[in-house]
């Protein structure tokens, strides 16, 4: 149902933006519905000598590739900016998954 938390596997994705347009996330996982709600949250991060979130947030919608994948379209300053972020999915636009997928640019 579109209220089951999904289940992201927490792993990582460094994108190269010499080699790819870095717009887009896909992210594997369990659990993702077809849902007019389903969306993904990034939560920016600073990378230095580790990486420390930002108090920015932007939710955008996903796309539906199947039962264990979605994708997450990147904001567009974010892939201007080539900016790092830990991202969530929600198939309700309100249970998120516990598990963040690292997107590091």
């Amino acid at each position: 149902t579109n209220s089951t938390k999904p289940e992201v596997l927490p792993a990582s994705e460094t994108c190269d933006l010499v080699t790819s347009s870095c717009t887009d996330v896909a992210i594997e996982g369990d659990n993702f519905v077809p849902s007019q709600n389903l969306e993904c949250t990034f939560k920016f991060a600073k990378l230095g000598s580790n990486l420390t979130l930002t108090n920015e947030e932007v939710t955008v919608p996903a796309e539906f590739v199947g039962m264990s994948q979605v994708v997450c379209p990147l904001p567009e300053d974010a892939v201007a900016r080539g900016r790092s972020a830990f991202v969530t999915v929600s198939n309700d636009g309100t249970a998120s998954s516990e598990q963040v997928f690292l997107h590091v640019v």
